[in-house]
Parts: structure tokens; sequence; C-alpha cells
């Protein structure tokens, strides 16, 4: 016998004894009687104590119940729907993009790049949850402009529109790199603007979606990273393979093109207090960035000023593990590769307080607020591409 029987059994005998055999008598018909306001009888008073008991006891056995059924929510209720890309090189690079349910984990809907518009190399979510925007690249052996699409979906995660954004055809091969203000009005994404592997060159832009009007920087070397404020004011990225020197850097987009490292300020040099970077976020304040540092040794989320380069806190640290295991606070994240980082993060939730984690295997949400991870419990295919929430 379970627990809950055994609860069950003794609440209803706990509550038979309480009903004595003369409240049970046979019931008779009374004659008729002058017509009078009706009173609850108190000959039923004990049979509803036992009924009382019995509703509440299956109430508390039902509660339990669900209490350890495993709950198939996301833990941001802001991101239901992700949007996968396919693998960067190798079979399937030219697949569709794939809308995936948080809620079940299952694929909703494939999303085939249109006639003419090549494989889809990077993407970027909003806020809402239910519009994208997709980058779509010539395929191998292809010629032609990369173009800008925005995609549209519905409460179901059934696609509602793919359209191509004025102005968002990209002068130049596009580097991969694109991202979204928080409210889908404004895009930044990078271009090759250089000679060859030896001498490379980035150009960054900026579209504004409602009129299509693009801004450039230009500088030597390359851009990753890029991370726009909920507002699209303010980009942050990381800069590399400068003579300037390497780092975070945050342009002002409201300034005229020109020199991308002289319109922009370096608040963070790389390496310094930061290790190898290889993810940058801004919060949605605009008063912190959110940087994932990593190193052999360990892998580090740390909020960095962007007015000092200071880091001022450490959100989640990890050490890399060869071994699976449960992930604790500065010790062992997900199995991992000998070579990988002990966590890496995908994309930001719709909500802004909740980054999807990934390393090896595992997938989890981190709470920013508190540090609380959580695991996935329905990742779907999300080991391959780029991913947008």
């Amino acid at each position: 016998m379970t627990r809950i029987e055994d609860r069950l059994g003794r609440a209803l005998d706990a509550a038979a004894a309480t009903v004595r055999p003369e409240d049970l008598a046979p019931l008779t018909v009374p004659g008729p009687r002058p017509s009078r306001p009706s009173r609850p009888s108190r000959r039923w008073a004990p049979v509803a104590a036992v009924l009382m008991v019995v509703a509440v006891v299956a109430g508390s056995v039902v509660l339990a119940g669900r209490g350890e059924e495993r709950d198939t929510r996301p833990v941001s209720a802001a991101t239901r729907y992700l949007l996968a890309l396919p693998p960067y090189e190798g079979p399937g690079v030219d697949d569709p993009a794939r809308i995936l349910d948080l809620y079940s984990g299952r694929e909703v809907h494939r999303v085939p790049a249109p006639r003419g518009g090549g494989r889809w190399s990077a993407a970027a979510g909003t806020a809402g949850n239910r519009t994208f925007y997709l980058l779509g690249t010539p395929k191998d052996g292809e010629n032609g402009p990369d173009r800008l699409y925005r995609l549209r979906i519905d409460d179901r995660g059934r696609p509602a529109q793919l359209t191509p954004l004025p102005g968002g055809e990209l002068p130049g091969r596009s580097n991969g790199r694109l991202v979204a203000s928080a409210d889908g009005g404004t895009l930044a994404f990078t271009s090759d603007a250089g000679d060859g592997p030896d001498r490379p060159r980035t150009r960054v832009h900026l579209l504004k979606v409602g009129t299509g009007q693009r801004t450039s920087w230009e500088s030597a070397g390359v851009a990753e990273y890029l991370s726009l404020s909920a507002d699209g004011r303010r980009l942050a990225f990381a800069w590399f393979q400068s003579l300037r020197g390497d780092g975070i850097r945050v342009l002002d987009t409201v300034r005229p093109g020109g020199d991308v490292l002289a319109r922009s300020q370096r608040v963070a040099i790389i390496p310094g207090p930061l290790d190898e970077v290889t993810s940058l976020w801004t919060a949605p304040s605009g008063r912190r960035l959110l940087v994932v540092s990593a190193e052999a040794t360990r892998t580090r989320l740390v909020e960095v000023s962007p007015t000092t380069g200071k880091v001022t806190a450490t959100v989640l640290q990890r050490t890399p593990s060869p071994s699976a295991g449960d992930p604790v606070p500065g010790g062992p994240g997900p199995a991992t590769g000998p070579d990988e980082p002990a966590f890496s993060v995908l994309c930001r939730s719709g909500d802004s307080r909740h980054l999807l984690l990934g390393g090896g295997t595992a997938r989890q949400w981190l709470d920013l607020r508190n540090g609380h991870t959580t695991v996935l419990r329905h990742p779907g295919d999300l080991f391959h591409g780029e991913v947008a929430c």
C-alpha cells in the first residue's frame, strides 16, 4: 500500500467513527405540514462530514500527484519558440531553419530559404518571440548579395510571413553576425571589407527596419559577438586583430558612419581582466555588459561596467568537465569535449531574464536574477547550429 492510500484509509476510518447509529435511522415520510421556511436538516451532517473529509483527502492526493509530474513549460514564459539554424558547414548546411516548441520539444515547422535566397547563415530574435530576422547567404558556387528577411510566426509557431527587408541587401559578403534590438526596430550585422585573411577588414552596419536607413562603420580587424541595447542606441562588440589593440568596444549608433574604432570607445582590454571572450550580451538597462570569459581551467559569466571596463560581479563560474554530472556553482558543468569551454551562451530569452546555456549535450536556462540554472527538459536538436530565441 502506498503512503497516499494509507493516509486516505486512515482519514476515512476516522470520519466514519464520528457517525452514530441513531443518526442513520430509516427515513419516514412525514405527513402534510403547513408551509414554513425551510431549514437545513442536521440528520445528514455526519455523512456530509465524511464526504467532506474524503473530498479534502482526495484533493490532496490529486495535488500531490500533480506535484510529482515534470513541468514541461519553459522557464521563461516570454520564450516559447526557438529558431534553430542548420550547421555552419558539412552535411545539412543547406537545410531549412526549424521552429522548435520549448513546451514539447517538438519541431513545429521548417522554414526554407526563398528561391534565390541561398541558405540561412544567421538569425536573431526579438522580445515578443513572434518576430525573427534571418540572413540569407548565397550557396557555395553561387553569386549574389546576402539578404535580410523578417519572419513572423503565429501563436502556434507557424510561419505567417517571410519578407525581404528594405535596405537589407548587404554590400560584400556577410560575416554571419546578426543581432536585433529587443523591439525589433534595429538590426546590426557585419560584412567582409578586407583583401584576404592576411589583411582582415570589417564593415559594421546598422539598419533601421522601419525606414531601411543604413549606417556603416569600417576599420581593419574583425568584429565578433555583436549585441544591441534594448532601444538599439548602443552596440557592444569585441574587436580583434587590430593594431590599436583588441578589446570590447561600445558604439553610440547615432554617430555618423566612418572609422569604427574612432567612433567607438574601448571599455575593456582583451586579454586583461577578461580571459578569452566567447560571448557578449548587453543588459536591458544598458548599464552593464554580460561577458563569457573562458580559459583552460574555468569559464565565467561576468558583469562588466561599460564605462570603466571593470568586472563588477561573477554571475556563473564553472570548470570544464570531461564526464557527465549535475552542475554545481563553481564546479564542473555538463560533460564537454577536451577543448570546449565549460559552457556557452546560445541566446537570451524574450524577457531578458534568462540565458540559454550550452555545454556538451546539455541545455539549461540561467536565471540572471539569482544565478540558478534549470535543465531544459525538451532540448530537441540544438547541437549543430545557431539558435535564436
